[in-house]
């Protein structure tokens, strides 16, 4: 019984880390084909349908969210609609609150130094853990550089979308981390900015 159990959970996690492998390279590929200009409107409308099709290609959970996530984008890049002015005046601020790296930061000195494999596979299962502490971080700059309204405005977005990269974090990134000798072939701080507003 005992090693009927243990088959199942590595068949299970097997399938799993397939199904990781496959999101990964497919989600490169949407990535890939894109156009250099990497700008809200023009980037996040091109790029979320791809990756929704790698979603169900490779049988990912996270379809509902990454479809909340299009539907809220489709509606910040339509000109004249109230999201689309809200988030015309929350870009002006980010451009004030990007040029404070504290909030970027936060990720990116988990992988200073970071030389071996294993230590990049650890430092990728970090950083999925840090996501939430940096968009509140993200929200605090907006809330100080650009009033209350903005960084409610912010808050709601932020959050839809990180649902999407917890889902990515745990079926994807830690899976593949965890399976894999070399570190996960996916820039973890880019994944995260790509589906943000950062």
């Amino acid at each position: 019984m005992k090693l009927l159990l243990l088959l199942s959970i590595g068949a299970l996690f097997g399938y799993v880390a397939c199904d990781a492998e496959c999101y990964q390279k497919e989600s490169k590929e949407c990535i890939r084909n894109l156009d250099i200009d990497l700008s809200f409107c023009n980037y996040r409308p091109k790029m979320l349908p791809c990756l929704m099709d790698a979603v169900k290609k490779c049988e990912m959970s996270f379809l509902p969210e990454l479809q909340e996530v299009q539907s809220i984008t489709e509606e910040m890049c339509a000109t004249g609609t109230v999201m689309n002015k809200d988030y015309m005046r929350l870009q002006e601020c980010l451009k004030i609150v990007d040029k404070d790296s504290k909030c970027s930061d936060i990720l990116s000195n988990i992988f200073d130094d970071k030389r071996t494999e294993r230590e990049k596979n650890i430092a990728q299962r970090e950083a999925c853990k840090l996501y939430n502490k940096v968009s509140d971080c993200f929200v605090e700059s907006v809330k100080k550089s650009c009033g209350d309204k903005n960084a409610a405005f912010y808050r709601w977005v932020i959050e839809k979308f990180n649902k999407v990269q917890d889902k990515i974090c745990d079926e994807v990134i830690i899976p593949l981390s965890k399976k894999e000798e070399r570190s996960v072939n996916m820039d973890v701080q880019n994944v995260f900015r790509s589906l943000g507003l950062f």
